[in-house]
Formats: structure tokens, C-alpha cells, sequence
């Protein structure tokens, strides 16, 4: 999020006017650029890479439902009531995400997760999930065995949760925005937003300038960059995946998340095994914004796929490592809402943000007079509840509601 006086000379500042301004192209952006040009906005998106070159186009490609924690500890975070609401919305979030899919004809495999527990504990406290979801009229089964049969515990089975290729689905949201008069810039690495004399937004990036009345901040990872606003709220966290040459023979039938979600792994159609995590073993390495895969992470992986996929590691050697940036919201929860105030020129981050386990800003939330909107800190489930999140912040931009609801900010003040 820094452009020099040399790359951006006043005869390249090409100046541009729109209704709104879209900064990031991921899953988010590109379905709030949809949903805004469809309702007949002038919209301009600003990405400053390439149409999901953050975590939208790193990840495993999972559309599951539910949060970050299993439901039993979603239930004791959040409470009965709201945990239940969560899971269904990220239901909603699975029903919008197919109907696109089906619209465009972009890559899906409908084929069901299990979440797998690592240890005995673990498989106590799926026990309690289960029963909980089961209560709450959640469509999910139980198994009290590892039904891989690679030495994991019980699993919760969701049949609803599915793979896709999240660039696919971007990439045809945006051509459909653009056929309803979107434009995309890219690459224009966003570096300033200002108010103009007539109280309109100006959007500075690489390579020209952007006059508007409101702004949709899709930034997640990347929105303290922007602004200091989410500095104790949006921290980077990085994620690692591996992934093999094809196996030559089946080795699972639907993706899976394992060791309270800090490992995942499917097998794709060609037959190679992707698997993503090791974080949970060095956390405090795990932060800022490099997108390098690192030996630390990538071993800890190769032991994991030693120890539960022998057959694998035998049969296909490890052909590509990546790494991307996720925003994790201090709560666990997205934040959706209004800057209170007009960043000006983005200051740089001199220190790798770590939010305290417990969360507090301020008794009362401050006064939001800007036109700037964001939908961020995903927690690592872009796929899983991108769409209601961006949802929730097009309520508010669109003049539908006041708030956003159960991802409104306002939630963190006390």
C-alpha cells in the first residue's frame, strides 16, 4: 500500500468519477462490485495485484458451513442463540455461493466435509457438537470412528459443504459486474483516500484517481494498511498449503478439517492431495504479510502427511507450496461497518499486530460520518461466509439497514 513520487507522476494521474469505489478483488469485492452494478451503480474496482491474488486465490477451495470454532465451542463463545444464527447464515452463504456457480458454470464438487478430531479430547468435545447442531436443526451425522481410518478420532459429517475453485467464481463475478458496467483497474495499488471540497471521496492509486460518493472497503488482511481504525481489530495471519503430483488411487471422498480446524486436506479431481495448516504450531511466526511459504510451517506439514498418509507421501512427490495472507478478526467474528474518519495517506505498519486474547476499544464506538464502508476479518472462512458478510455492508451502503447486524463493529464496544 505505497506508491512513490516516481511511479505515480501528475501526467499519469488519470482522473476517473464514479458512484462507488471497490478497493480488492477477492470474493468480497468482486460480489459487492456485482450486487452494486446490478443495482444499477456506477462502480469502479481497485485491485492491487490481479483479481484474487490475496487469500481468496490461496486457499483450499472449501465452502463449509459454520465458524472458525466447532459449534460447542461456538455455543460457549457466543451463546445458543447467536451461534445458531451464525451457522445458518453461513447456509445462506453455501446456497448463494451454488446459485452462482450454477449461473456461471464455474468449478464445484458437491461431495460433503468431516470435521475430524486429532485426539480423544477432541473427539469428546465433536460428541458435544454434534448433539448441540443435531438439537438446533443443523443437517449433520456422527461418527464416532475416524472414517478415513487414518488415525484421527470421531468426526461431525456436513453433506451440504462442498469445493470449488474460488477463481474461478471471481473472475466470472467480475465479468458479470463488467457486463452490467463495472470496470476493473488493475493493477492500482490504492495509497491515499481524501475528501474533496465538495465533500466527495478522492481514491488515489497507482496510475490514476478516483472521485466518488462512497467507498467499499474488501481489503480484510490488508485494511490496516489503510487505516490505523483496524489496527486492534484486523490482524494478518499467514496460511500454508502443500500440495502432491496425482496419488494414483482414491484416498478420500470429501474434504476434511482436522485438529480444531488448524489442518484441512482434499483430494482433488486430478488426484493430487492438497493440505493446508501448521499455523496452530508456531503462532507467533505466523504474522504480517509475507506471502513466503516457510520450512517451519511446510515441515510440520510433511509430518502430518507422514503420519496419516503414508500412502501418499510413498505414491506422489510434493510439486507446489503457497502461502496467503488471512484476516483474522480479534473477536473471531467479520467486522462490518463505517470509518469514522477519512484515512488520508496510508501510514506503513512499523510492527507485526497481535491483538490481545480479550477485546476491548472504548465505551462508547465513535462517531461514523464517512461514506466508507468495509466488510473484514474473515478469520480464515472467506469462502464459508464472504457473500452474507459483503451482504451485510451492501445493507448499509444501499440504505437497507442502519447496521450489520450480527458482524456489526459495534459489538466490540462496551
Amino acid at each position: 500500500m505505497s506508491v512513490s513520487i516516481w511511479q505515480q507522476p501528475a501526467e499519469y494521474r488519470n482522473l476517473q468519477e464514479f458512484e462507488v469505489v471497490v478497493i480488492g478483488a477477492g470474493i468480497m469485492g468482486a460480489y459487492t462490485a456485482n450486487t452494486l452494478a446490478k443495482s444499477r451503480r456506477k462502480v469502479a474496482v481497485l485491485e492491487s495485484r490481479f483479481p484474487a491474488a490475496g487469500a481468496t486465490g490461496r486457499n483450499a477451495g472449501f465452502c463449509m458451513m459454520g465458524a472458525t470454532d466447532n459449534y460447542a465451542t461456538g455455543v460457549k463463545r457466543y451463546g445458543r442463540d447467536k451461534a445458531r444464527q451464525l451457522w445458518f447464515m453461513t447456509r445462506e452463504n453455501q446456497r448463494k455461493t451454488l446459485e452462482f456457480i450454477e449461473i456461471f458454470g464455474t468449478f464445484s464438487i458437491r461431495c460433503g466435509a468431516a470435521i475430524t478430531a486429532i485426539d480423544t479430547t477432541e473427539s469428546e468435545l465433536l460428541t458435544q457438537a454434534y448433539q448441540l447442531m443435531r438439537e438446533d436443526g443443523l443437517d449433520v451425522s456422527f461418527s464416532p470412528t475416524d472414517p478415513f481410518e487414518r488415525g484421527f478420532g470421531a468426526a461431525i459429517l456436513q453433506p451440504d459443504d462442498f469445493g470449488l475453485d474460488p477463481v474461478g467464481l471471481v473472475n466470472a463475478l467480475l465479468d458479470d459486474a463488467a457486463k452490467q458496467g463495472a470496470k476493473l483497474f488493475c493493477p492500482a495499488e490504492v495509497y491515499a483516500i481524501s475528501q474533496t471540497n465538495d465533500g466527495k471521496l478522492l481514491v488515489e492509486a497507482r496510475g490514476l484517481q478516483v472521485v466518488c460518493e462512497q467507498v467499499a472497503l474488501c481489503t480484510n488482511a490488508y485494511s490496516p494498511l489503510i487505516s490505523s481504525y483496524f489496527n486492534d481489530k484486523v490482524a494478518p495471519r499467514r496460511g500454508q498449503i502443500l500440495m502432491t503430483a496425482p496419488v494414483g488411487h482414491k484416498v478420500m471422498d470429501r474434504l476434511a478439517y482436522s485438529n480444531y480446524g488448524y489442518e484441512y486436506f482434499r483430494q482433488l479431481p486430478n488426484g493430487s492431495f492438497l493440505l493446508g495448516g501448521g499455523r496452530g504450531q508456531h503462532p507467533e511466526l505466523e504474522v504480517g504479510y509475507d506471502e513466503v511459504p516457510t520450512a517451519w510451517v511446510q515441515a510440520t506439514l510433511e509430518e502430518f502427511l507422514q503420519k496419516h498418509f503414508p500412502d501418499v507421501v510413498k505414491a506422489a512427490p510434493i510439486v507446489r507450496r503457497w502461502a496467503g495472507i488471512m484476516g483474522f478478526a480479534v473477536d473471531g467474528l467479520p467486522l462490518v461497518g463505517r470509518l469514522p474518519e477519512v484515512p488520508g495517506q496510508f501510514q506503513p505498519i512499523q510492527q507485526p499486530i497481535v491483538p490481545a486474547p480479550t477485546f476491548q476499544v472504548a465505551t462508547t464506538p465513535p462517531v461514523t460520518q464517512t461514506e466508507i464502508y468495509y466488510a473484514v476479518g474473515l478469520t480464515g472462512h472467506g469462502m464459508g461466509w464472504g457473500l452474507i458478510t459483503a451482504d451485510a455492508m451492501l445493507e448499509q451502503m444501499l440504505g437497507h439497514k442502519s447496521d450489520g447486524g450480527l458482524f456489526d463493529v459495534k459489538r466490540l464496544y462496551v
